[in-house]
């Protein structure tokens, strides 16, 4: 139990640090730092570590320099680290039955174990070049499918929350002083 705690203490934790202090610092405006929430969760709501803050980047580059809106790449930044190490595969499995349900392919759908297995094994090289192609077809095209929703999700609700966070934050600072 006091391990359960500590473990629930350090993901409070990491959450406050990584995800609600730099927008708590931020001295952008809210429709900035929600902009900036929207793309950093949507972005790492997709199975791509390793190039969510490049796409990250490309994105910011063209909101910025084509559109001509400007974007809290702190804020965006800090929300792709929604996938992280911890999170990595337990998100990577719901986005695999995502997919799987998406390709209506559920007498198909393999246990969590099996995923995980494979999942390490693939991220670790432990597995051979061609049974890494043999796994990665079986999973990787429905996991990126089924990201799909769970990405645009994050898109929306990272906004919505983005704003209204940094309005009520700002509101309260002002109420204070």
């Amino acid at each position: 139990m006091q391990k359960e705690r500590s473990c629930v203490g350090r993901l409070r934790r990491l959450f406050r640090y990584r995800l609600l202090i730099p927008l708590e610092r931020s001295l952008s405006s809210p429709e900035e730092v929600a902009r900036g929430t929207s793309l950093g969760l949507g972005f790492g709501l997709t199975p791509t570590v390793g190039f969510q803050i490049m796409m990250l980047m490309v994105a910011w580059c063209v909101m910025r320099f084509v559109f001509r809106l400007r974007v809290d790449i702190v804020s965006a930044i800090a929300w792709t680290w929604v996938s992280n190490p911890l999170t990595m595969i337990p998100m990577y499995f719901v986005f695999y039955l995502t997919g799987e349900l998406m390709l209506f392919r559920t007498d198909e759908m393999m246990g969590y174990e099996r995923f995980s297995g494979m999942v390490s094994g693939l991220v670790s090289g432990e597995v051979s070049f061609l049974m890494l192609w043999a796994e990665a077809l079986e999973i990787v095209i429905p996991m990126f499918l089924g990201s799909v929703p769970w990405s645009l999700l994050g898109f929306v609700c990272g906004y919505l929350w983005g704003k209204r966070f940094m309005e009520r934050l700002r509101a309260r600072r002002l109420s204070r002083a």
